[in-house]
């Protein structure tokens, strides 16, 4: 006799927002590296990590939208 259900549950999205993050942190990684280095904070790099921080706030809304368990009610 079975017990419960079986879900088949696709988080491919995870892994790639795994990926996107770990990409993301390899970025600001350098940007930090190049700043310590020069001990110069440059308009370009603070719009950089504007952009590189608005990209994981993005990201992360996206992910979160795909979370079956989380509903808007």
């Amino acid at each position: 006799m079975p017990f419960g259900f079986v879900y088949d549950m696709d988080y491919s999205y995870l892994r790639e927002y795994s990926e996107m993050l770990g990409k993301i942190s390899g970025n600001l990684n350098q940007l930090t590296k190049r700043i310590n280095s020069t001990e110069n904070i440059y308009e370009e790099d603070m719009a950089e990590v504007k952009a590189i921080m608005n990209e994981v706030r993005k990201r992360q809304k996206a992910v979160l939208k795909k979370q079956p368990l989380i509903h808007k009610g």
